[in-house]
């Protein structure tokens, strides 16, 4: 306690003379060994050279740069570290006043290793860093990342959160834009698949996940809610290299995957497959009661389902970089997926009024359903100069799911008897994707971006419908459809940002000229929709000092309707649920404002951020009764609706103990569903709260905690309830010399996950409630090899390029 007090005076006594003390700066530039490449969100610490204590500290920006200002006189050591990268120190520099400002030119990380030989790392990358328009989040240090899917791994990301179906919600709001590398992916916009599609990604693929709640121009102005960019990982090291990861669950789950890469100045070349058997049960239970509105009797309807699912995803991919001198870079890179979902599901139902029991059966269904994705991806990019680029690449996607359902329903009342239908799904979605970007750094504090999009998907849908009548299948014409969905979108834009003093921003406006065309084949009919819009984005940032930060943000963006959502063909998903499109949506616009303050030192960041997001045709859903107690959703645009609310994250360290991420949202949600026939200016607050721990229990061993809450929300027609889960997981590490690893995680630790919607209407009360399999263990181990993995490590000298 008596050295902390030492040490806190002689800070305030050095913050009282800095006053009157010249303040110098000292900048420099990081880029990897291998790669060649700035090293975006490197951690730069300041050091007294005299007794090693940290001083300051920054990340670098996406070209590498660092600036550290208001250093005083004094004689300093500079430390950079990155993940996959050994740490780089400097020699002793000095701030004086002969010198003042100290340009440490390009400091060259050793990207080849992150083997130490008898050394023990006693801190980690920074989990948490914000930027103007961004939050980063490393996940190396979450366990989750190890043996669970991205699913899973999104799961312990502040903001985000993810239901039992893998559907995702960013700030409570389901209207979220997922990236893949900073683009649209097929198997990310259609946001029915999107959730199985995470729950089936190895989550050790990822290396960061970005959160962009008010993303700029550069970025499509799709998600009410903003973006999140899943970045993927990559062997840069040099010479060959690779991972073995492997992991067993309970209830026969396996994932293994290995990624390889080749790496030198001319050539990186990059390879990956993984595996994953996983088994999916989900039980779900749906009570409803219907009143007629005009006689006020009511009838009753009950489902549980049981449904049990043993799915296998084969995830393979290629690249191939050239370097084809030192202003030219080719690469071109490929992804395939395979997934497979056969699943068994026994759907038991009872209808009845007051008085009798109308129907008893009993619906089993057996699914083969199988998912195929492939994308290519080709990219050239020229540097002019120094931050001076034009990067131009095409993007080739496609998708293709088909879902062959077979049932058989066995009635106990009104007879005895078993019917038989099926249907057969079939959806291909195609995406083109070409885009050039100009960037340009005309000053060291001034950035230029100029680019455009050009977007073209479609969509195929077809469904198909038969009965078995009289021992033969007969095809049923009122459910069986075909429905095609175009959509292409032009998109010029523009952000220009610069740093003035104390003072930043970065501004932005983005023009898209979208052409819609949905046809209905089946009923020879097409519907289009046409339109232009501007997108102006603005961020701004105001630096009190080195530890306190002001943001100000605001963007104008826009929630599309998707294929599914117009497609106004019913899909039957039993006799008693009716899901249908709206070929009439518009699209929905929304404002969003920002007004944020950041507190930082060395080991601790705190953020509070007040948002308001003001949606215009706010896309709803709405279930409806329809006829014999059978129940429709659909989607609706309603007049208006508001959100505000306010975010905290605290990121900090217990000395080398232990770390932890808290993050906690209040939100209030006022919704005008008048022109509906429901609520008019309903509103109500709900909140939030994530909690993530790390614990060094001992040597290279690590435990981790992750639990959250999320209150009961409202909707249109109800509310949806509250959910509580807690993860824990466990690391150890066999001497770093050897780059083995073990892990063990259980998800969902006592048994609370569950996701329950209730429906309150005068025609209908509903709830329903939706669980998966609790308690999800597995234990693995994660092996690097090569790339120098098994040699000594040598102190790092500080290199300058001179021809860079």
């Amino acid at each position: 306690m008596k050295k902390r007090l030492l040490i806190i005076v002689a800070l305030l006594s050095a913050a009282v003379l800095s006053a009157q003390t010249r303040k110098g700066k000292i900048t420099g530039i990081v880029i990897g060994k291998s790669s060649k490449a700035p090293i975006e969100y490197s951690t730069v610490a300041l050091h007294n050279a005299g007794n090693a204590q940290v001083i300051t500290g920054t990340t670098t920006n996406s070209q590498g740069r660092f600036v550290l200002d208001k250093i005083t006189d004094g004689d300093y050591i500079v430390e950079c570290s990155y993940i996959g990268c050994k740490p780089l120190q400097t020699s002793k520099l000095s701030v004086s006043k002969s010198t003042p400002t100290v340009d440490l030119g390009v400091l060259i990380l050793d990207d080849s290793s992150t083997a130490l030989d008898e050394v023990v790392v006693q801190g980690q990358r920074s989990t948490y860093i914000q930027t103007i328009d961004k939050k980063i989040f490393n996940v190396g240090s979450d366990l989750m990342s190890s043996s669970g899917s991205v699913s899973d791994l999104l799961q312990n990301i502040p903001s985000v959160q993810v239901d039992v179906d893998g559907t995702i919600s960013l700030r409570g709001n389901e209207n979220v834009q997922v990236l893949i590398n900073g683009k649209p992916s097929v198997t990310m916009k259609n946001s029915t698949n999107r959730g199985s599609v995470l729950q089936q990604i190895p989550a050790n693929s990822i290396e960061r996940i970005e959160v962009i709640t008010n993303p700029s121009a550069q970025f499509k102005p799709d998600g009410t809610s903003g973006i999140i960019n899943i970045i993927l990982k990559k062997e840069h090291n040099k010479g060959y290299s690779g991972t073995l990861i492997s992991n067993a669950g309970n209830d026969d789950r396996y994932n293994a995957a290995l990624s390889l890469g080749y790496n030198n100045p001319k050539v990186n070349i990059t390879g990956n497959y993984g595996i994953r058997l996983d088994r999916r049960d989900r039980f779900n239970y749906n009570d409803r009661t219907l009143t007629d509105a005009a006689t006020g009797t009511q009838s009753f309807v009950s489902q549980n389902d049981i449904s049990r699912a043993r799915s296998t995803a084969h995830i393979t991919g290629l690249g191939f970089q050239w370097n084809i001198d030192d202003k030219n870079r080719f690469e071109v890179g490929g992804n395939y997926t395979y997934m497979t979902f056969p699943r068994k599901e026994n759907n038991m139902t009872i209808q009845r009024t007051e008085t009798q029991t109308l129907k008893d059966y009993n619906r089993q269904r057996f699914d083969k359903e199988v998912q195929k994705q492939a994308d290519a991806l080709a990219a050239f990019v020229h540097e002019f100069g120094k931050d001076h680029t034009l990067t131009v690449d095409y993007t080739n996607a496609t998708e293709d799911g088909t879902e062959d359902n077979k049932y058989t329903n066995i009635y106990q009342i009104p007879i005895q008897m078993d019917t038989k239908d099926n249907t057969l799904i079939k959806q291909k979605d195609y995406e083109n994707l070409i885009r050039a970007i100009y960037e340009n750094s005309f000053h060291k504090n001034i950035k230029l971006v100029l680019g455009y999009e050009l977007e073209a998907d479609k969509s195929d849908m077809r469904y198909f419908a038969e009965d078995y009548m009289n021992s033969v299948w007969v095809k049923n014409t009122g459910k069986s459809n075909d429905f095609l969905f175009n959509e292409t979108v032009h998109s010029l834009y523009a952000t220009y940002g610069q740093t003035l003093g104390k003072f930043g921003f970065l501004a932005g406006l983005r023009g898209e000229q979208s052409y819609i065309k949905s046809k209905l084949l089946t009923l020879n009919q097409t519907v289009p929709n046409n339109y232009f819009l501007f997108y102006p984005t603005i961020h701004s940032s105001y630096k009190l000092n080195d530890h306190n930060e002001l943001q100000l943000n605001y963007s104008l963006r826009v929630n599309r309707p998707e294929g599914d959502d117009l497609n106004p063909f019913p899909e039957y998903q039993d006799p008693y649920n009716v899901r249908m499109g709206n070929p009439n949506l518009m699209p929905e616009k929304i404002h969003s404002i920002e007004v944020g303050y950041q507190w930082k030192d060395d080991v601790t960041t705190l953020v509070a951020t007040l948002f308001y997001r003001n949606a215009y045709n706010k896309m709803t859903t709405i279930t409806k009764v329809l006829a014999d107690d059978v129940v429709q959703t659909t989607k609706e645009n309603m007049s208006s609706s508001q959100a505000s609310g306010l975010e905290l994250i605290a990121n900090s360290a217990i000395g080398n103990f232990a770390t932890f991420n808290i993050n906690t949202n209040l939100f209030y949600n006022q919704i005008d569903a008048s022109d509906l026939g429901y609520s008019n200016k309903k509103g109500a607050m709900a909140w939030s709260t994530a909690l993530n721990t790390n614990f060094n229990l001992f040597r290279n061993a690590m435990l981790q905690i992750n639990a959250r809450y999320r209150s009961s929300e409202l909707n249109p027609q109800g509310n949806r309830a509250a959910t509580f889960i807690t993860n824990l997981g466990t690391r150890y590490d066999i001497l770093p010399r050897y780059n083995l690893s073990l892990t063990a995680t259980v998800s969902d630790l006592f048994d609370t996950y569950k996701d329950v919607n209730i429906i309150n209407t005068p025609a209908l009360y509903q709830r329903f409630e939706r669980r998966r399999t609790p308690r999800i263990f597995y234990v693995g181990f994660s092996y690097k090899f090569g790339g120098n993995a098994n040699k000594k490590h040598k102190a790092t000298e500080l290199k300058y390029d001179e021809s860079l």
